[in-house]
């Protein structure tokens, strides 16, 4: 990930430009010079390959797959209702910001704009069932039914009245302006890159701990959402977000009950965690003191980031002033995240502590 200085932004921004308007200048080249004039002034011979190649590239994959991938997601089962409820709880009981929770699931909305009936539309959402958009967020769909009954109310209400004593205030009823982020169900949005582009990228492993606490707004939001303004969000939105596999991926076949990792899955394993502290998509401070505390104790602040490295159990590595996947820019970083991988592929753990990181 790049920094956000000005130089980074205008860079991003030339390779942008250059990726995204190639393909309609080179179909402009092949109308005008191939259909219109044809003996006309000619490019050299391998650009007009290039040409040629972006051209039928952009029309016979980019905007065919663009409308397959709005196809409607094939949403899972739902949980039973005891399960269901059960991880709400667990959900509302690591929401420390309550209306930073419901504000970014409803894009930046103002809290006025939320009322009682969006809330519940969310909560449907919210738990990846198969849902109904119309002019207002009215998706009705437990146990995979298409509309809301009055079977389905009380449960509603249920996660309604603990979301008002969350926020320690009543919510407004009716239904407001808002309108929440369902990544299933909304457009996959996805802007053109070259061809040129695809061929530069090779096998790939990705390492990334987005999955705890993903029931928190910020990685869907600033993955999705977010309108980018700095030089990094560029980055982000136009090579990952707007990618029509990553886009497709994240709003068609990504439920996040289905990947979503708590402190308990991670119980009786060897694992570390590691984080950014400027992390542009995931809210680290969040995860970090998450997984450090002890039961239902906070942990001191800050202690957790400097902790010893110990290969025992869950441990934590802070990167303080790093962004979202910079740890990799550094040999220095990328050997203390190879000494966890080499310690956790022998069958004992290391006796000697790596130093707190950060």
């Amino acid at each position: 990930m790049i920094g956000t200085s000005t130089s980074e932004y205008l860079f991003i921004q030339a390779c942008i430009y250059f990726l995204h308007y190639i393909a309609p200048l080179s179909a402009f080249y092949c109308i005008i010079f191939f259909a219109l004039h044809p003996w006309g002034y000619r490019i050299p011979i391998w650009l007009e390959v290039w040409a040629v190649a972006e051209t039928a590239f952009l029309l016979l994959l980019y905007f065919p797959r663009k409308v397959i991938i709005q196809r409607a997601a094939f949403h899972p089962e739902a949980l039973p209702r005891d399960k269901r409820k059960g991880l709400f709880q667990l959900c509302l009981h690591t929401v420390k910001d309550p209306e930073h929770y419901l504000k970014y699931w409803f894009r930046e909305a103002s809290l006025s704009d939320i009322k009682r009936e969006n809330v519940k539309g969310k909560f449907l959402a919210y738990f990846a069932l198969r849902l109904l958009t119309g002019l207002e967020l009215f998706c009705w769909a437990f146990l995979n039914k298409a509309t809301w009954g009055p079977e389905d109310n009380d449960e509603l209400e249920d996660y309604a009245d603990k979301t008002e004593s969350l926020l320690g205030r009543k919510l407004e009823p009716g239904r407001g302006k808002a309108v929440s982020l369902r990544i299933t169900v909304d457009e996959v949005r996805t802007m053109y890159r070259s061809l040129f582009w695809y061929l530069l990228c090779g096998p790939m492993v990705l390492i990334d701990p987005v999955s705890i606490l993903l029931h928190l707004p910020d990685v869907a939001y600033n993955f999705t959402c977010r309108k980018p303004r700095r030089a990094n969000e560029h980055q982000l939105y136009y090579f990952a977000s707007m990618d029509q596999g990553v886009a497709h991926t994240l709003g068609r076949t990504f439920f996040w009950s289905q990947n979503c990792l708590w402190k308990k899955d991670l119980k009786d394993h060897r694992v570390t965690v590691s984080l950014a502290g400027k992390d542009l998509i995931v809210d680290t401070e969040a995860v970090g003191s998450y997984l450090a505390q002890n039961g239902d104790s906070e942990p001191v602040a800050e202690e957790w980031k400097h902790r010893e490295w110990k290969g025992k159990g869950l441990d934590i590595l802070w990167f303080d002033d790093l962004d979202h996947a910079q740890v990799f820019d550094s040999p220095r970083n990328c050997e203390i995240l190879a000494k966890v991988v080499r310690s956790y592929s022998i069958k004992e753990p290391p006796t000697t502590a790596y130093g707190a990181i950060g």
